[in-house]
This record gives structure tokens, sequence and C-alpha cells, in this order.
């Protein structure tokens, strides 16, 4: 697991279904990053998650849990 700590306004994005936990008033985004064709062969040919998702700290900071679907692999 990765401990992600973001100071005020800060984003981060990660693949879907990374993400363990959040604190308390981080928002979240989802969507295909790059588009529809970009996204289906980062997906076919990379290996990737199809959707990303972006995490934003609010005004006084905040932090994600994020860890990999299989072992050895970085979600962010």
């Amino acid at each position: 697991m990765s401990f992600i700590n973001l100071g005020g306004g800060e984003e981060v994005r990660v693949e879907g279904g990374s993400m363990v936990s959040m604190s308390n008033g981080v928002s979240i985004e989802t969507d295909a990053t790059g588009g529809l064709l970009s996204s289906i062969s980062r997906k076919m040919f990379g290996g990737e998650s199809f959707f990303h998702n972006t995490f934003q700290a609010p005004a006084g900071g905040g932090e994600i849990v994020v860890a990999p679907s299989l072992p050895g692999d970085l979600p962010i």
C-alpha cells in the first residue's frame, strides 16, 4: 500500500480500482483519460486500466491510500 499526502487543492491521478481509502473531503472524478480510442489501446496493449480516477484534496489537504491490483504493480 502507498499513502499519498496531498496539500490543499493538490490532485493525483491513479488507475481505477486502486484506491483503498481516503480522508474526509477528498473529491474523486473518474474518466477515460485521453479519450475513447486512447483508453481502449491503453487497455488492450498496455494492460492498464480503462478508467483513471483523479483525487483532489480540499483546502486543508488530505490523504488517499492506494494499492496495486496485482503484486508488483504500481498504481500511481
